[in-house]
């Protein structure tokens, strides 16, 4: 097995927060296993630990389900190339992937078109709201987190 620089509990809650923020569940043995092993690979995030800023989103991305969800949010509009993406997008893959990928999400939506259409705007709404927040709360780090490396990091 690959050595990775973290440390494996630090690598588990970041898969327990991310995947319960992306499917609403805990992630099995095996997902936890396999986003230990990716994460361990240097060459997945070669950037990684290099910009403090992303560094503290993907800190406090691990904290909780809502605080994945404003950064994820946050980082969806004004910092595109973030670790904390690629992790999600990587566990994505992973639990896509998982012998039980299907239960993820294969699951059909119920109800009519209406029905549909009202969920979809529940979850846009939820999604603006979360920008919105995540811009009142990140955004000022995000500028001082950019005017700290220029001053000091020249």
């Amino acid at each position: 097995m690959i050595k990775s620089s973290l440390e494996p509990h630090v690598l588990d809650r970041e898969c327990n927060v991310l995947s319960e923020y992306l499917t609403g569940r805990n992630p099995s043995d095996y997902v936890l296993n396999k986003y230990r092993e990716a994460s361990a690979r240097s060459n997945l995030f070669p950037d990684s630990g290099k910009n403090p800023f992303d560094q503290f989103l993907l800190n406090i991305s691990a904290l909780h389900p809502i605080a994945a969800k404003l950064v994820d949010a946050y980082t969806s509009v004004f910092f595109k190339p973030s670790i904390v993406r690629k992790k999600c997008i990587l566990l994505l893959a992973i639990l896509e992937s998982c012998p039980i990928g299907d239960e993820y999400f294969d699951v059909p939506e119920s109800g009519s078109k209406i029905m549909l259409f009202i969920k979809m705007l529940w979850k846009a709404e939820g999604f603006f709201i979360a920008l919105t927040v995540s811009i009142v709360l990140l955004m000022p780090l995000h500028f001082f987190f950019a005017m700290y490396s220029k001053l000091f990091h020249q």
